[in-house]
């Protein structure tokens, strides 16, 4: 959002007011708004108020933008053709003693070598909600279970002891390098093989979670000869970018290269990125698809401890912190409010929403700590659409203009209920004396769940595990966190939110 973008939310933020204090605004061209302004003195204060409001907000995401970490990581390994690395295919499954191995070694010398693995493997499906769907004008390949097969030698293609494991930690989560890794151990765990022959490709969706723990997704393509099946993977910010994000790059995209048969290549990339594999033009291509999950009980201290970002020496981070720390950024009786650009897997009505600090990714840590370390109160809120009836404020705090999908955000301790969608939902306690003040800084809400269904057209279905939308709440320190919540208006050119 640049300087025009500014202004033209002061000026719908004018219209607001304008129409509460009975002045038509409606359909007047710019200089005549400009001639109301001058000519009423409450407008013109309220209207410099809130510039200079949104002034500050765009310095804070200016810092954030330039603190971001990378959502993809990438690299390749060597393999020496004397050595190659070999797929035992099982008669059955690896753990029956009867079952015996039939091996294709990669790199691969000729198609005809990968025969085996085609006969054991079966049509891949992907999850639409809870089921798992054939679909093969969306997803067409070939997979194989890991109970199915077993890589030889043992721990050939191990990324941890590859260095892979490093690598990601480096890469998409920077501001831990100096707490030894002591709060961030990461698994990866081989879950399939996919097999895309000529043609087949899948269409573009995120990754089902395997676990509320789960936060990224590893492939490792096999030596084999192959043209086109590249993988795209998309930013978050690319997906969710919204008109508050000042700056924010609509192109964040990353395409692979792969197709050689000399050496191992491999992609991580975090589970709600959108990612899709183009059709194959010629070849094989084949993977090996790894959960990447943070170990629970080495989670003490959440994503980022606010002295490794506070020692990390990344200048941009610590211009972030500075910006947060500038006067008139944190206000009594007003928060500020940051969407996650990540989804989490949660359960609501089982799992606190605080539980999801330890699994903060790329700018969502960064957001967190950063507040931390600016000395700001810094909670965790579900986000949640709830209808008419069910907005937690009082008649006379309500505006009648409202929609039916004005956004809610439950308390520390909320009690679920759910919606007419069958959603979980937090509904917030009511207010007395009206809604807590929000300034929406980063992102909305809204993809997480409009994009729902979508989101659902993942690998296969999982029961009990579900992306939700939450978000930042940051204020001044010492104020209570508790107090009355209302609800959160998204449009940040309301004047009686901005001020």
């Amino acid at each position: 959002m640049g300087r025009t973008a500014l202004h033209e939310l002061t000026l719908a933020g004018v219209q607001d007011i304008a129409k509460k204090r009975g002045l038509d605004v409606a359909g007047k061209s710019e200089f005549e708004i400009h001639s109301i302004i001058a000519q009423d003195d409450c407008l013109r204060d309220r209207a410099a108020r809130n510039a200079s409001h949104l002034q500050e907000l765009h310095q804070v995401i200016s810092a954030l933008n330039a603190a971001q970490s990378p959502f993809v990581c990438v690299g390749s390994l060597p393999l020496d053709p004397s050595s190659p690395i070999a797929i035992l295919v099982g008669s059955g499954p690896i753990s029956e003693v009867s079952t015996t191995y039939t091996p294709v070694h990669f790199p691969l010398k000729n198609e005809a070598a990968l025969q085996p693995l085609l006969e054991a493997s079966k049509q891949a499906s992907f999850g639409r909600g809870h089921q798992d769907i054939l679909d093969p004008t969306y997803r067409r390949a070939l997979v194989l279970h890991s109970d199915r097969f077993v890589v030889a030698p043992t721990g050939s293609l191990e990324p941890h002891a590859l260095g892979i494991v490093d690598s990601i930690r480096e890469t998409l989560f920077p501001a831990v390098e100096n707490d030894g890794g002591s709060t961030r151990r990461i698994v990866a765990v081989l879950d399939k093989l996919n097999v895309y022959a000529e043609g087949d490709f899948f269409k573009g969706h995120v990754d089902t979670p395997k676990s509320p723990d789960m936060f990224g997704t590893l492939l490792i393509n096999l030596p084999a000869s192959h043209e086109g099946g590249q993988l795209i993977v998309r930013s978050p910010e690319n997906q969710m970018s919204s008109p508050n994000d000042v700056g924010a790059s609509r192109d964040q995209v990353y395409m692979t290269n792969w197709g050689k048969d000399t050496g191992l290549e491999w992609v991580a990339f975090f589970s709600d990125c959108e990612h899709e594999v183009l059709p194959v033009t010629r070849g094989k291509r084949v993977t090996l698809s790894y959960t990447l999950s943070f170990e629970r009980p080495m989670m003490k201290h959440g994503p980022v401890d606010v002295e490794a970002l506070a020692g990390s020496r990344d200048l941009a981070r610590e211009k972030l912190v500075d910006t947060l720390k500038a006067p008139g950024i944190l206000r009594k009786g007003r928060s500020l409010c940051f969407h996650l650009q990540h989804k989490y897997p949660l359960d609501p009505e089982k799992t606190p929403v605080s539980s999801i600090v330890n699994q903060l990714k790329g700018r969502d840590a960064v957001i967190y700590h950063a507040l931390q370390a600016s000395g700001a109160s810094v909670t965790l809120h579900l986000v949640i659409f709830s209808d008419q009836s069910h907005v937690p404020v009082d008649d006379t705090d309500r505006d009648p203009d409202s929609t039916s999908n004005k956004v809610t955000i439950g308390g520390v301790d909320p009690t679920p209920s759910s919606t007419p969608m069958g959603r979980p939902q937090m509904l917030a306690p009511r207010s007395h004396q009206g809604p807590r003040t929000f300034s929406a800084v980063t992102g909305s809400p809204l993809a997480h769940y409009l994009n729902h269904s979508y989101i659902s057209y993942g690998n296969e279905s999982v029961l009990c595990t579900d992306y939700g939308s939450i978000c930042i709440i940051a204020n001044v320190p010492g104020e209570d966190v508790n107090a009355p919540w209302g609800p959160l208006v998204e449009n940040a050119s309301r004047l009686d939110v901005l001020d």
